[in-house]
């Protein structure tokens, strides 16, 4: 197996945080977020909440290859229902790769592509519980828009922290440190600005620096990797609580 794509264990623990604390709001849900070169498709990258033991028996035994789920998603770009009778060609059931989530009372989920710049294939696939299988459904099908912007979103942070290679020894000036600790907390730019008695537009321009720095698109994305990297510290006087 080619282990090669995605495979920096700090930077996926971030892009997992991210995602588990956007999921969260549709409950205890198991999910797979996977990453596959269509070029290459033993080159794949998985974050999951199932348990280690069932991702890496996957990966080893190259399960991408025959999955219904995976096959269909390279032919699709729109959101998907799927079972264990989803067909590879509309013709063969390979019921068994579904066999090692079935203990979790698994037989179905809704995944939701996209097809990547780098010829990446990326699956957000949410698996539904038998017992609550209408209430989830329903919750899936209320929020694909949402749930798709979350697939494009954590894709586009993947390959955000993947392209910086520095992102840990970024040294912040001062003032961006302390725009950005203000940023951490909430304040919008310009409450921040009133707080720090700076024009709007200099914190915007330290703002722009930031993401520059860290070689993210965003404010937002910057945020949420200082603070999972804990690269921002409180201002001279001021205590994190």
């Amino acid at each position: 197996m080619d282990n090669d794509l995605y495979s920096n264990d700090e930077k996926n623990r971030y892009v997992k945080s991210f995602l588990e604390k956007n999921l969260l709001k549709y409950g205890n849900i198991h999910y797979v977020y996977s990453v596959m070169n269509k070029s290459r498709m033993n080159s794949m990258s998985i974050l999951s909440n199932f348990p280690d033991k069932l991702v890496d028996d996957y990966l080893d035994g190259g399960k991408q290859n025959i999955d219904p789920v995976i096959l269909s998603a390279l032919n699709r770009v729109t959101s998907f229902y799927w079972d264990e009778n989803l067909k590879i060609s509309s013709r063969w059931e390979i019921r068994s790769i579904f066999s090692p989530v079935k203990p979790y009372n698994i037989t179905s989920g809704y995944a939701f592509v996209l097809h990547d710049h780098q010829n990446n294939l990326g699956i957000l696939s949410l698996y539904i519980d038998n017992l609550l299988k209408k209430e989830t459904l329903d919750l899936i099908l209320n929020h694909k828009d949402d749930l798709q912007c979350l697939l494009l979103s954590t894709h586009e942070m993947l390959l955000d922290v993947y392209h910086n290679h520095k992102i840990t020894k970024i040294v912040f000036t001062p003032r961006e440190n302390e725009i950005l600790y203000w940023c951490t907390t909430g304040k919008t730019h310009k409450e921040i600005a009133e707080l720090l008695h700076i024009s709007l537009g200099t914190v915007k321009f330290h703002t722009a620096n930031i993401v520059r720095k860290m070689g993210v698109r965003n404010i937002r994305h910057a945020v949420s990797l200082a603070t999972e990297l804990k690269i921002v510290s409180p201002p001279a006087g001021k205590k994190i609580c």
